[in-house]
């Protein structure tokens, strides 16, 4: 599969934390806001940490064989958005795919593709300990739940996921 985001921790206070999320792929012109989303950017396991996360997921799952760590994703917000809206497979308007190519992520959070900055809160924050800022991953996430809004950068869009 090929890489969708290009993520970057910009920042992580206790169960909070702000990831840039730049889009990298042609064919995506939004940013999913689900916990499935931000569950697949924090636990991913290609990801920086990850060995550091499966250590936690092991020590905190002993605690209960039936643990899910789903309920712990308590929201997700889109905080800053930049270069959406953007038509499907399009460059962005007044651009050629000459212009975009090779700047599609040349600062994180400023894709021309599109980008934003997200917020997703937890309620345990060692789910998300093992993310420190500049921490920078491509990422093939997605919201394969279907369970919360999809970002495309319109005005009055929904842009916050809560439980």
């Amino acid at each position: 599969m090929c890489d969708l985001y290009t993520i970057t921790v910009l920042a992580r206070d206790g169960g909070v934390i702000d990831l840039a999320v730049d889009i990298v792929h042609p064919d995506v012109v939004d940013i999913p806001l689900s916990p499935s989303f931000a569950a697949m950017l924090v636990e991913d396991e290609w990801g920086p940490g990850a060995a550091a996360y499966k250590a936690w997921w092991r020590a905190w799952a002993d605690r209960d064989p039936a643990a899910d760590p789903a309920p712990l994703y308590q929201s997700v917000e889109l905080i800053e958005v930049r270069n959406l809206p953007r038509v499907q497979s399009e460059p962005p308007t007044g651009m050629t795919w000459d212009d975009v190519d090779g700047n599609a992520a040349a600062a994180p959070g400023h894709s021309l593709l599109g980008a934003g900055v997200v917020r997703i809160t937890v309620s345990d924050p060692g789910l998300i300990a093992h993310l420190d800022p500049g921490m920078r991953w491509s990422s093939t996430a997605y919201d394969e739940g279907g369970t919360g809004p999809l970002a495309f950068g319109n005005p009055g869009e929904v842009r916050r996921w809560q439980r």
